[in-house]
């Protein structure tokens, strides 16, 4: 990398960081431990894992009954605010020819925020639903900053919940469900996580990224990494791709920040939600998923947080979660 190069890195990096402090500290103080399980997923899921799900001839309607049923079941006082989304139409299903290729496009109107959905035409189509809905309840205006961390983690629960009230209680087949569909997202992200988190884990322990940044992190950090030089010329191609999405400096580290932080969150969303499914109790999660915006959750530390619903971080609870995932794959392999 060039001076320039190194100069036009850090300035983005000093930028985020700055943002990050404010939007999501919780990401910037759990850098470390973040990083550490990106390299352990990384090392655990040698095999490509596909989602094979076949479509069907559901309706909106089936789909709409189904997500329904489903989130009566969570709580029922949410029932009056599905319905009301629904028929608003600002959570719906958007028509695919008309569509960006994205599966999930949030369009921000002035007086609602609208979340058009595109279709698999199965029964990934409710728990999508169910997925983008919890979204309402546990994103507020004011949303504090747990629930920054910890909002991807209850929708993806309940994703995989609905899935799960399906397979047990509709009988419908893993076919239809594209039951692993989220792990091909997880792991996605975990891909576009591990391509910089050790990027900004040494701006963040070290300073700006120099020539002598790879040394310094073996000697101060303990950590190699014969890949960090093309990991910095990535997040400069990034930065560059998107000074051209736009004409203003402030979206363009804006679209960083967002860059930085979202992959991360689909991440430990995944792990904390399949461990959840398997080890904690389901009232107490629904239970989360109310308080999370509330004061007070606000100020308590995230990692308390997640202990009173029995979940520890540690390298136990991340090889856990990591074996809860390999044996849903294992169990669509075997009930295909």
């Amino acid at each position: 990398m060039t001076e320039e190069q190194y100069k036009k890195l850090n300035e983005c990096l000093n930028e985020c960081f700055l943002r990050l402090q404010v939007l999501d500290p919780v990401f910037i103080k759990n850098l470390r431990m973040l990083s550490y399980a990106s390299d352990v997923i990384v090392d655990s899921f040698e095999e490509r894992i596909e989602n094979n799900s076949q479509q069907n001839n559901l309706t909106f309607e089936d789909v709409y009954l189904l997500a329904r049923e489903i989130v009566r079941n969570i709580n029922e006082c949410y029932l009056e605010k599905f319905d009301k989304l629904i028929k608003s139409g600002s959570l719906a299903f958007y028509d695919d020819n008309q569509s960006e290729n994205s599966n999930y496009t949030y369009i921000k109107s002035v007086k609602q925020d609208i979340i058009d959905i595109k279709r698999m035409f199965n029964y990934e189509d409710v728990g999508i639903l169910v997925h983008e809905f919890m979204h309402s309840t546990n994103v507020g205006k004011d949303k504090t900053n747990n629930a920054h961390f910890l909002t991807e983690f209850l929708s993806i629960y309940f994703e995989e919940y609905c899935k799960k009230y399906l397979i047990e209680q509709k009988q419908v087949n893993l076919k239809e469900i594209g039951v692993n569909s989220r792990i091909v997202n997880f792991l996605h992200a975990n891909r576009n996580f591990n391509n910089y988190c050790l990027v900004l884990l040494a701006y963040d322990k070290l300073g700006n990224i120099t020539t002598n940044t790879p040394n310094e992190m073996k000697k101060i950090l303990g950590i190699t990494d014969n890949t960090f030089e093309k990991e910095c010329l990535d997040i400069l191609k990034t930065l560059e791709n998107k000074e051209k999405m736009t004409f203003s400096n402030e979206n363009v580290y804006n679209k960083m920040v967002n860059y930085f932080d979202r992959s991360y969150r689909y991440v430990i969303g995944t792990l904390l939600a399949y461990y959840a499914l398997n080890y904690c109790k389901f009232e107490d999660i629904v239970k989360l998923n109310e308080k999370i915006n509330t004061e007070e959750f606000s100020n308590m530390n995230v990692i308390k947080i997640l202990e009173t619903i029995g979940i520890k971080i540690n390298r136990e609870f991340l090889q856990k979660a990591i074996e809860c995932i390999k044996s849903s794959i294992q169990d669509s392999k075997v009930m295909k």
